[in-house]
């Protein structure tokens, strides 16, 4: 049993569990700290009794409650990236001979950040993966069919706190569109000239695309990072080749419009990244600071330089303040479409093909509906 009291402003449970005496603040709201008492009550006897009904639970299991909520709270590239990172633990652990949790350790999950890490994988990224298994096993806790997280002790690896992201210059640019094949050139004439976010290119169908008005309309099925929905101006090259792409393929609505080389599925984040540093490389481009994001920061850096308004920039960005942050306006179509016409002519003039005029024809293209 338990009882709420306050004090310094704040509502605290006293807890009395086989003879312990637990006090913990909750919450200012008395609705609120009910909830959590109650909460953390049935997990302190799920504790005493050693948790037998969890303690079978399996690493797959975990995940797949957990990844069954994310997929209703999260948007859909946040989603990918949980699966993509979740299922190489999983597989990981699997060859180390920990199918169940009873079985994980701390030291077991830090032995698999240290192999990411000889990989050359960033801090960020090993801290990343590493808690994205502990979030999920912390969703089990929560919902009381596990008593406790072993990896509740884990502490992040120290790294750089910011990524700093340069833009390409006009004539990088163009040198990597010319160096790149199909489907990737594709995928970075959109993030080059549209503007669009890795998670945005990765979800568009073309049943988001209308060839007539010249729009892809993106944040209207999935949420974006923002959470608001927006129409982006697509530039006329763009727009050609959509024309010709569709006609080639007939696509069905709900079809991916960016497909990746291996499979001819969507576009996988993953491929793209590494695409990206094997395609500067190439193209003799310094890779320090050139992420796949940066690619839509040159969207950004080119439309300023060009003289764009900056709320027409925040508008075909999805950005909800003017790009200067000073103040919030009204978004112009005509200086929307001004701003991509300005784009228009600089990818016109970009030869179509990489040199030697081959193209990966095993490899789909990219398509916008």
């Amino acid at each position: 049993m338990f009882h709420l009291f306050t004090k310094a402003g704040r509502i605290w449970g006293d807890f009395r569990v086989e003879g312990r005496r637990i006090r913990r603040p909750l919450a200012t709201s008395k609705g609120a700290a009910a909830v959590l008492a109650a909460d953390f009550e049935r997990r302190l006897a799920i504790e005493e009794s050693g948790g037998a009904p969890a303690r079978d639970l399996t690493v797959a299991e975990v995940v797949a409650s957990f990844l069954r909520d994310r997929k209703q709270t999260t948007r859909s590239s946040t989603l990918g990236r949980y699966e993509e990172v979740l299922e190489n633990i999983k597989e990981w652990l699997t060859a180390h001979g920990v199918a169940n949790v009873r079985d994980l350790t701390l030291e077991k999950v830090l032995e698999y950040r240290e192999s990411r890490l000889a990989e050359k994988m960033s801090a960020r990224t090993a801290n990343y993966e590493a808690s994205a298994l502990k979030w999920a096993i912390e969703y089990s806790v929560r919902s009381g069919r596990l008593p406790r997280n072993p990896l509740a002790g884990l502490r992040l690896l120290k790294g750089p706190k910011v990524r700093i992201q340069r833009p390409l210059s006009l004539s990088e640019g163009k040198r990597l569109l010319e160096v790149s094949p199909e489907p990737w050139r594709s995928a970075y004439e959109a993030l080059l000239f549209g503007g669009f976010r890795s998670g945005e290119l990765r979800t568009l169908e073309w049943q988001d695309i209308d060839l007539g008005k010249g729009l892809a309309r993106v944040g209207f099925r999935v949420l974006t990072k923002t959470g608001k929905a927006r129409e982006v101006s697509l530039a006329t090259p763009i727009l050609a080749r959509l024309r010709e792409w569709k006609l080639q393929r007939k696509p069905k609505p709900g079809d991916p419009v960016f497909l990746g080389a291996r499979d001819g599925k969507r576009l996988n984040a993953r491929y793209l990244r590494r695409r990206l540093d094997l395609d500067l490389e190439v193209a003799k481009i310094d890779q320090k600071g050139r992420y796949v994001h940066a690619l839509r920061g040159t969207c950004s850096q080119w439309l300023h330089e060009s003289g764009a308004a900056p709320h027409a920039v925040s508008g075909l960005l999805g950005h909800s303040v003017a790009v200067n942050g000073a103040f919030y306006l009204a978004r112009s179509r005509d200086a929307e479409t001004a701003a991509v016409a300005v784009l228009s002519k600089v990818l016109e003039t970009v030869p179509n093909g990489h040199p030697g005029g081959t193209t990966n024809s095993e490899s789909p293209q990219v398509e916008t509906a």
